[in-house]
């Protein structure tokens, strides 16, 4: 899978997720159906409405978290020039309500020879609340940012831990930004640094 460079192609990468996120839908659906189907079978209930209202209550316990993780940061050169990184992916995710979801596609960020950033991500679609139709999407997680004699280094230089959530409707459709900054916290040769910006939406399966 080729790394998107640019936040147009992280989001033209999140746009080909789409007709896997259908599937997912389309099949999640289903099976809901089918279960309201055979209790009709059954005799468990004889009311057609049933299927209609299981898959509308399916549809609203499925939301898309959708949008780009960035990182951003320096590599300090004692020699030569300075190395960045200025590297958005893209997040394409179906959650399902109540289920803790990893988010591994962000986890590892390497530029320079010398520093690497790690991300764990998790998210979790909440039940709706004060009568709104879907729930708020709670993301949260620790950025590591490390700096050695190469990418692969464990020496820790900053780490911090992140939470916020993704309400529905924000701003008109606008993504939620939160932004975690992350240095090396020595006086002498700690110039290097990172931030991992979020940038996020709650959506409606498509």
């Amino acid at each position: 899978m080729n790394v998107p460079r640019t936040p147009e192609d992280a989001y033209q990468h999140a746009g080909i997720e789409n007709s896997n996120r259908r599937a997912f839908l389309a099949q999640t659906l289903s099976v809901t159906a089918g279960l309201a189907g055979a209790a009709v079978t059954a005799g468990v209930c004889a009311v057609p409405a049933v299927a209609k209202e299981s898959k509308l209550r399916a549809a609203q316990n499925i939301r898309a978290l959708v949008g780009i993780v960035r990182v951003d940061g320096r590599d300090k050169s004692d020699i030569g020039k300075d190395d960045y990184i200025h590297e958005p992916r893209a997040v394409d995710r179906l959650l399902i309500e109540n289920q803790d979801t990893l988010i591994p596609e962000v986890h590892d960020y390497r530029w320079g020879g010398e520093c690497r950033v790690e991300i764990d991500m998790h998210a979790r679609l909440l039940p709706p609340r004060d009568g709104a139709s879907v729930g708020n999407i709670d993301v949260w997680g620790q950025a590591r940012f490390y700096e050695g004699d190469s990418e692969s280094t464990n020496e820790l230089e900053d780490s911090k831990n992140f939470s916020f959530s993704v309400p529905q409707h924000f701003r008109g459709g606008a993504s939620i930004r939160y932004v975690v900054d992350m240095k090396n916290p020595v006086l002498i040769g700690g110039d290097d640094w990172a931030v991992v910006t979020f940038e996020l939406k709650n959506r409606s399966p498509e």
